[in-house]
């Protein structure tokens, strides 16, 4: 007897149909990384910039004369010498230069004033400024030292102080300055000490209070209404109608000197 174990077409081809749908999927995968790396080679190629280097050497022939000019001084020795001659001052104190140059120029000085007028220290050495001669010294008393208030002024401090001398049989023979009763300190008008200039000023103005300033005819006029004025005295006028922008100016000039 012979067996024959079923056989089924329909299962058999199904397998066969989803052998057939797999081989599909294998090919549409290969073809989605084809057109990928496509894609990418192509955005790659718009990602780089074209460039091109062109290098060339030209000779140019400079038709000009050619002169050294020393600038380590604003003044030529000639100059000085005529600068000199037309202060004539009292004392002369001779800094900031080489020790060849210091030398000679001190001559130089000597020679126009007296000796003892002319001096050239060397760094590190003290030299004497007094030229008046109603100059007297004091000690001052710890007492009122203590007392002063301090203002800063760039890099020194100032302060106003009242006091009254006294003889007092010091050894040394120099007076003394002691502090006065505070009922008894005379009234004194407000000292303004520092030196403004506009131009810092200006940018003050914006970076504090955001005003707006430009200037015209010798004045920094703030926001077309308020002027500011600098004579040659270093005498400031501020000119402008009683405004916002007046007070916020005032306030903030103050803020600019050491009061006293």
């Amino acid at each position: 007897m012979i067996a024959e174990a079923p056989v089924d077409f329909e299962s058999g081809g199904g397998g066969g149909g989803g052998g057939g749908g797999g081989a599909k999927e294998s090919d549409a995968e290969a073809q989605a990384r084809a057109e990928a790396a496509a894609a990418e080679a192509e955005e790659a190629m718009f990602r780089e910039r074209p460039s091109k280097v062109v290098v060339s050497r030209v000779d140019v022939d400079v038709n000009c004369a050619f002169a050294f000019i020393n600038l380590d001084g604003r003044s030529d020795a000639e100059s000085v010498k005529k600068i000199i001659q037309q202060v004539t001052p009292k004392k002369v104190i001779l800094v900031h230069g080489d020790e060849k140059s210091t030398t000679t120029l001190r001559d130089l000085c000597k020679g126009y004033f007296k000796a003892d007028a002319v001096s050239a220290p060397r760094v590190g050495e003290c030299a004497d400024l007094t030229s008046e001669t109603n100059v007297h010294q004091v000690k001052l008393k710890d007492s009122l030292v203590s007392a002063l208030k301090y203002s800063k002024v760039g890099e020194a401090e100032l302060a106003y102080m009242c006091g009254q001398l006294t003889g007092g049989g010091l050894p040394t023979g120099v007076p003394a300055l002691e502090p006065v009763a505070a009922a008894k300190v005379p009234p004194h008008d407000t000292v303004l000490v520092g030196e403004l200039m506009l131009t810092n000023f200006k940018k003050v103005l914006a970076k504090e209070a955001g005003l707006g300033s430009e200037f015209s005819g010798g004045a920094l006029v703030v926001n077309n209404v308020v002027a500011i004025r600098k004579n040659a005295a270093g005498r400031i006028t501020v000119e402008g109608p009683v405004c916002a922008e007046y007070y916020a100016i005032r306030k903030i000039l103050y803020t600019q000197f050491a009061m006293l």
